[in-house]
């Protein structure tokens, strides 16, 4: 669906330490809203 929408598919964790450096509830959450911010950025 992503590649026919254009649309891009991004991983993230769904809970703290699913992903390295993301121990903690705010690391989780900065690790989220960074990935997604990339995201957006990359599309333009």
């Amino acid at each position: 669906i992503a590649e026919q929408t254009g649309a891009t598919l991004i991983t993230l964790p769904i809970m703290p330490g699913g992903v390295p450096n993301t121990e903690t509830y705010i690391k989780m959450m900065d690790y989220i809203i960074y990935t997604m911010v990339k995201a957006v950025q990359n599309r333009k």
